[in-house]
């Protein structure tokens, strides 16, 4: 900062002071800078100048406020004398088509679209019309999302917007979650044009399946509420959550909760030195920290939920050929002499290739 009345400020103080007297003077010294030294620069000036707040001029804004993040106070923009897409954000089914429209019509403008996430080899096409064909998502992808834009031919002018798509025209999640008996789980739905869906429980044993209420939550959708009290000849009770929607019948989707009447006394992990083939991993149960002796117990291995895949005997699980399930659930068991019988569970992601890091995390490294 170069300022001659600071340099001389600074000098007189010096002059004034001694090493004897320093400390007395800090407090005059700290009060003449305090109201001395004033910003030169404005604030809003830097963030005019240096950062753009790229809004098309959709944005007036009003102020600028940067204490620590950046902050901007405006108004929508009642001025705009170019175009805009309509509509800005569209929800769209793999493999369907959508026309948008510009306001005001009959601009010409050049369509143009690009990959924002997802695959960024097949992210559709848009025609000369504006009309917008979503690419049809493969089997392990549950949305895209791209950016459709329209530019001006002579000023240039671009507006967007912003299109997702999605696999199925109904969503449910969470697809799969683990449930205490004494508590409750929370499950929200959607449908891609935002339709009344019809929730429904269905239960994998008769009499034993729990309920769904409305959420009581602000945000919350609908709650899963366990069957109590707890079942004390059982581990588990598992219970499949179904939408449906009221006026469009494609619309469908379902999600499971998985209620623990108790702890359970297996713990299943992958064994990480198994030598397997792509797509097959080996399972192995664990209590109190050690491995089942195959030698005193035998172990019996089953599918639950939508039963994708394979299991062997022995604990080896094979992935369905083309599966789009999302997961597995897969249960072990064996009996013990004096407690009876001991269960446990484990939920692979799929597909097992994407989720290397995931599924090296369930391993146990001393697993042989």
């Amino acid at each position: 900062m170069n300022s001659p009345f600071l340099f001389d400020l600074i000098a007189r103080l010096k002059a004034e002071s001694s090493d004897a007297d320093l400390d007395a003077h800090k407090s005059r010294i700290r009060e003449a800078f305090q109201h001395t030294l004033t910003p030169y620069l404005s604030v809003t000036s830097l963030i005019h100048e240096h950062i753009h707040l790229n809004y098309n001029q959709t944005i007036v804004a009003d102020v600028l406020r940067a204490p620590r993040d950046i902050a901007v106070f405006g108004r929508i923009n009642p001025l705009r004398a170019d175009f805009s897409i309509s509509p800005v954000e569209q929800v769209m089914v793999s493999g369907s088509t959508h026309k948008f429209v510009l306001a005001p019509a009959g601009t010409n403008v050049k369509w143009d679209v690009e990959c924002l996430q997802g695959n960024p080899e097949d992210y559709g096409a848009i025609n000369g019309t504006g009309v917008y064909y979503a690419p049809t998502l493969p089997g392990d992808t549950s949305f895209n999302r791209m950016r459709v834009t329209a530019t001006h031919d002579t000023s240039g002018v671009v507006s967007s917007a912003l299109v997702t798509v999605v696999a199925s025209y109904a969503t449910l999640n969470p697809l799969i979650q683990i449930c205490e008996v004494t508590r409750t789980a929370e499950l929200a739905a959607g449908e891609v044009n935002r339709g009344q869906l019809l929730w429904s429980l269905k239960e994998t044993v008769i009499g034993e399946g729990g309920d769904l209420r409305p959420s009581a939550l602000p945000d919350g959708d609908h709650t899963y509420v366990p069957r109590r009290p707890a079942l004390h000849d059982k581990t588990y009770v598992l219970d499949e959550i179904i939408v449906t929607g009221k006026s469009n019948p494609q619309a469908h989707a379902s999600a499971w909760v998985l209620v623990t009447q108790k702890i359970p006394f297996l713990t299943i992990k992958l064994a990480a030195s198994a030598q397997v083939a792509a797509g097959q991993v080996q399972l192995q149960a664990f209590a109190n920290g050690n491995p089942l002796d195959p030698a005193l117990f035998k172990v019996y291995w089953d599918i639950g939920a939508k039963l994708t895949g394979e299991i062997s005997e022995t604990g080896l699980y094979s992935v369905a050929q083309n599966t789009t399930d999302r997961f597995v659930l897969i249960f072990a068991w064996a009996m013990h002499p004096l407690f009876g019988k001991l269960e446990g569970h484990i939920i692979l992601p799929l597909p097992l290739g994407r989720f290397a890091q995931e599924l090296g995390m369930m391993s146990d490294k001393t697993a042989p």
